[in-house]
């Protein structure tokens, strides 16, 4: 977060605050009963700092330079209002990450816009890259823990899933939360998990729930439509139970007894009953074409998708726009919760992925 006096700091290495420190031990327990070969982490301060707390010296702890959060050159150290006066096109930087914005197709800072000074997003994925296939080839079969940064995490995952980095803004991050990548030594293979244990209202800013009464519209809520994907397995009841008293526009269920199972508990929950969707059943391909047109009639609402394993997985990969065989890369898991912004076309930001998975479950264990 921008500092008491609201400047942006980065490569300035600012230590973490006490919040920050409460977070990382809340990763430190969630990571609880994992085998954790080794923590890695940026050489910036707070970096250091987390990965210590989450080390807790059952791990040794690793510097990686490459690991760095995006340069921001001659803008570290600068306030939202400077930025505004001097380049509106980096406004989308301190606005999404610090002022609850959403990045769109719209509003984002394109990938090759280098900040003056410093990295574009492109630049800093050209130095992520390598360091992740070196880390992934000096630890094979191995869990390593990698602490890094906003930017840098979405580089991240934009590398281990064969992302263009120019979609990088679809991968959206938060303080202290877990993503888990299983990738080879070349540094590719699949995001099995994606802010799995970020709370539902962290990531859209109260825009799953109704805008209170005479409140201005939001150009983020009203352009967009909020899409909750539960994948039944396991206790998927109790991921249900997190919409009580969410104001859902529609509830679509693949065809079977598991998905109605679920889809009969969302009912339970906020009250919207459920339709079954034939496109979202069997190999999923027709899953993507359902998303946007559940989308485009539900702009300015939340609606929620109960879908298989093969659909869900098609359905986060439209999200993200990993076309072709990218569905291969984000596994959708049995249990797992999404959470997603999008437009009308079905394409957007992804929250969550394979929510509420217990990291100590994850494949491959």
């Amino acid at each position: 977060m921008p500092d008491a006096e609201g400047r942006i700091l980065n490569y300035s290495d600012a230590p973490l605050t006490e919040r920050g420190r409460e977070q990382a031990r809340g990763v430190a327990a969630a990571l609880d009963g994992v085998r954790v070969d080794a923590v890695v982490a940026s050489d910036l301060h707070r970096a250091r700092e987390t990965a210590e707390i989450i080390a807790g010296g059952r791990a040794p702890v690793l510097t990686e330079p490459r690991l760095r959060e995006v340069d921001l050159g001659d803008y570290d150290g600068w306030t939202f209002a400077r930025v505004a006066g001097v380049d509106t096109r980096f406004l989308p930087w301190p606005g999404v990450a610090f002022y609850g914005r959403l990045a769109r197709l719209g509003y984002h800072v394109p990938a090759d816009l280098a900040f003056p000074g410093g990295e574009s997003a492109r630049t800093m994925h050209a130095r992520l890259a390598p360091g992740l296939a070196d880390l992934a080839a000096a630890h094979p079969g191995e869990t390593v823990v990698a602490v890094s940064h906003g930017w840098a995490i979405q580089g991240l995952i934009c590398e281990g899933t064969g992302c263009d980095i120019a979609h990088y803004w679809r991968f959206t991050y938060a303080n202290s939360v877990l993503s888990v990548l299983d990738v080879d030594a070349s540094g590719r293979g699949e995001l099995l998990v994606h802010n799995g244990t970020l709370e539902l209202e962290r990531p859209t800013g109260g825009r799953l729930a109704p805008r209170a009464a005479g409140g201005p519209p939001s150009e983020d809520r009203e352009g967009t439509c909020r899409v909750v994907l539960l994948c039944p397995g396991g206790d998927t009841a109790t991921l249900a139970a997190e919409l009580r008293g969410v104001e859902v526009a529609a509830v679509r269920a693949a065809p079977g007894a598991a998905a109605a199972g679920v889809a009969g508990a969302v009912e339970a929950a906020c009250g919207t009953a459920p339709v079954v969707d034939t496109r979202l059943g069997g190999d999923g391909d027709a899953a993507p074409a359902s998303l946007a047109g559940i989308a485009a009639e539900a702009l300015g609402s939340a609606v929620v998708i109960v879908a298989g394993e093969r659909a869900t997985t098609r359905l986060g990969a439209h999200i993200t726009a990993l076309d072709g065989d990218g569905h291969s890369r984000m596994p959708a898991l049995a249990g797992g919760l999404g959470l997603a912004e999008v437009e009308a076309d079905g394409r957007g930001v992804l929250h969550i992925w394979n929510g509420r998975i217990p990291p100590a479950h994850v494949p491959p264990g």
